[in-house]
């Protein structure tokens, strides 16, 4: 969902590069930064990201 909605933006708007994309992730998320770098990493594959 995170991935799809960054590039469907990124298509409205006409971009052919991302510099960076910053998220918020609440604490009570449970979640660690290597998890959801992880994450990311393996679902940008293959994307302007």
């Amino acid at each position: 969902m995170l991935v799809n909605s960054i590039l469907e933006t990124v298509t409205e708007n006409g971009a052919s590069k991302v510099i960076s994309v910053e998220v918020e992730i609440g604490e009570f998320s449970f979640l660690i930064f290597d998890q959801v770098k992880f994450c990311y990493q393996s679902l940008i594959t293959d994307t302007i990201l």
